[in-house]
């Protein structure tokens, strides 16, 4: 290979805060004619009230500030959902917050794992170039996930990381 060849250097991705993700996949159906379906979803908004009970009048727990945020919907009630974020809060929101968008956290490798960040691979395979690096707490949109790895956009990069790195997909979840 010549000099004038190489390939640029991967960049790092930093923590998106409330940033438009451009999902281009749906995957799991979370309200469809009003109903919540228990599964992965995001939230809508960047300030979303969390209550201990599925009612106005209870106090608020816990507020989200992160739109796009994945959360696990675990019931509903009425308008109201339950859910859990990637920390282990739960509670009760207004089930018109959730988004059908599906995304995902990158989540810390292992303590004494080295490296920070996760690839964002070119293509499915381990061996495939690097096109960035994300941080931890960095949202993605999923794309597609075939049980193993995920096809994801983040800031505009698209490409292929490891199911198991993500917050927001169950382990061998299939999303089309």
């Amino acid at each position: 290979m010549s000099q004038s060849s190489r390939r640029p250097q991967p960049r790092i991705l930093a923590l998106i805060r409330a940033a438009a993700i451009g999902v281009a996949a749906l995957g799991l159906p979370v309200q469809a004619l009003g109903q919540t379906t228990p599964g992965f979803a995001s939230l809508m908004a960047d300030h979303v009230e969390v209550r201990g009970e599925p009612r106005l009048e209870k106090p608020i727990t816990v507020v989200f500030k992160r739109a796009g945020l994945p959360i696990a919907v675990l019931e509903q009630q009425g308008t109201w959902a339950r859910v859990q974020d990637s920390e282990g809060t739960t509670g009760w929101i207004a089930a018109d917050a959730i988004s059908r968008r599906r995304t995902a956290l990158v989540l810390s490798p292992a303590v004494g794992g080295g490296e920070n960040t996760r690839a964002l691979r070119s293509a499915a395979r381990s061996t495939s170039d690097a096109l960035a690096y994300l941080e931890p707490g960095v949202i993605v949109g999923i794309v597609s996930c075939d049980g193993r790895t995920c096809r994801i956009t983040a800031s505009g990069v698209r490409g292929f990381v490891d199911q198991q790195n993500l917050w927001g997909v169950g382990p061998g979840e299939l999303v089309k």
